[in-house]
């Protein structure tokens, strides 16, 4: 179960509850609109976002997320459903313990993702990963940082001849590098950029690629 929150640069401001079936389709069909974009967060929620535009007026700004209920996840939570996910056939014991990988998730452990709707039972016995625990998983595959520009430097200590800038408080003779590097944990983004706000924007894309990636290849979810 999400709870859906509806906002819009208009002022629009809506609440409800949505289903895995109901979010899922909610969301293949928010990313066939031409300018949606979406972003998986580790707290296993999703971010749909889209530009409305009207001749006689200006263009609204839409924003649909889905999030689960309860608290962050730990680190605990995050071992067990990667455990979970990663096993073949992961299975529910009499007991409440969860076999997963030759290894036993412990029963509170499994209560309480169960109780949190990120684990559900597909079957007799056996367990999968619902949608709010694929998209933590999936935002916390792909973790991004920018690092610091250098910012004002001497242009004698990287052996270049400029004389600088003609700039005031304390400024004169140097130069700026603004330069940021954008990388992520998956190690398919490493790349610079001009500023540190250029980097958090390629940081962003990225984030965004994967997890557009990822809705497109969501099938309902299979019944219990």
């Amino acid at each position: 179960m999400f709870r859906i929150i509806r906002s819009g640069s208009d002022g629009l401001r809506e609440e409800g509850n949505a289903t895995e079936a109901e979010a899922t389709a909610m969301l293949t069909r928010g990313l066939r609109l031409r300018t949606a974009t979406v972003e998986a967060h580790r707290r296993g929620a999703i971010i749909l976002t889209w530009t409305v535009y009207r001749l006689s007026a200006m263009p609204i700004q839409r924003t649909v997320t889905a999030e689960p209920f309860g608290r962050a996840l730990t680190p605990t939570m995050y071992a067990a459903l990667r455990r979970i996910g990663q096993a073949p056939r992961p299975r529910l014991v009499d007991d409440g313990r969860i076999l997963a990988l030759g290894e036993d998730i412990a029963r509170s452990t499994g209560a309480h993702l169960f109780t949190r709707q990120f684990l559900a039972r597909s079957g007799r016995d056996e367990v999968r990963l619902a949608l709010p625990a694929r998209l933590a998983l999936l935002a916390d595959d792909h973790r991004t940082r920018t690092t610091a520009p250098h910012g004002w430097y001497w242009p004698a200590d990287r052996g270049m001849s400029s004389a600088g800038l003609n700039k005031p408080a304390g400024r004169c003779g140097r130069l700026y590098d603004g330069t940021s590097w954008a990388g992520c944990s998956c190690g398919q983004l490493g790349d610079y950029a001009d500023s540190r706000t250029a980097a958090a924007a390629k940081a962003r894309a990225h984030r965004q690629q994967v997890t557009a990636a990822f809705v497109e290849g969501l099938c309902p979810p299979p019944i219990a």
